[in-house]
């Protein structure tokens, strides 16, 4: 089954695959939110920092952080593993260093952990038809985009 999802992911265009990425994404925040919710009584976001200003939460979550993150855990880790391991291993480190870096509560590393796999996996799709990059950092983009919507004005 994994070897199918993997051939099916592989056959598809940039958009495609931003589209899926971004609609896990938001599956998964959901599951953890209710999780969160249910078994400790407190939203997935306790314990993250929040910004004063508007408008520079939406500069840093919507623009920056998703550039920045793809440079260091899919590009940088990624790319240095590659090279020692196999692809598989190499998502899970970068994964794993991810959900380090999102570690307000256990329940948000959880949740970035798999974040983080998809975000991976997504870099080593894109890698093998030369948008790795551009791909991890619009679909990241987009769903904090969504994110950022949801939590504000809806």
């Amino acid at each position: 089954m994994v070897q199918q999802i993997n051939y099916f992911l592989n056959k598809l265009n940039f958009p495609k695959l931003v589209i899926i990425a971004v609609f896990c994404n938001l599956i998964i925040s959901s599951i953890a939110s209710l999780l969160s919710t249910h078994l400790i009584g407190r939203s997935i976001n306790h314990g993250v920092k929040g910004f004063e200003n508007l408008n520079e939460e939406f500069i840093l979550v919507v623009f920056l952080a998703p550039i920045l993150e793809t440079l260091l855990f899919q590009y940088l880790i990624i790319n240095f593993f590659l090279t020692k391991t196999k692809s598989h291993y190499a998502c899970i480190i970068s994964s794993f260093a991810f959900a380090l870096q999102h570690l307000y509560n256990s329940f948000y590393f959880i949740f970035a952990l798999f974040i983080g796999f998809i975000f991976a996996y997504l870099f080593i799709i894109g890698v093998k038809k030369n948008y790795g990059f551009i791909l991890v950092a619009t679909a990241h983009s987009l769903y904090n985009f969504i994110v950022f919507i949801l939590k504000h004005f809806l």
